[in-house]
Parts: C-alpha cells; sequence; structure tokens
C-alpha cells in the first residue's frame, strides 16, 4: 500500500519536473530569439 503511494508521487514529481524542464527550456529558447531581433 505504502509503496505504491510513494510510486505514484514518484511518478507524479518526475513528470511535473519534466514539465517544468520543458517550461524553462522554451523560456530560454524564447529569450534566445528575442535577443537575436535587432531592436
Amino acid at each position: 500500500m505504502l509503496s505504491s503511494i510513494l510510486l505514484k508521487i514518484k511518478l507524479t514529481n518526475r513528470s511535473a519536473f519534466c514539465i517544468l524542464l520543458k517550461k524553462l527550456l522554451t523560456d530560454l529558447s524564447v529569450n534566445k530569439t528575442v535577443e537575436k531581433k535587432p531592436d
């Protein structure tokens, strides 16, 4: 019972971490494109 709950928490944490990582990467790429554009 407890192990299954821990496993579920691990999986949710991993997915949340992946979402955060993707968000950070997209933010970085957006910042790079903005910097490249001449004002």
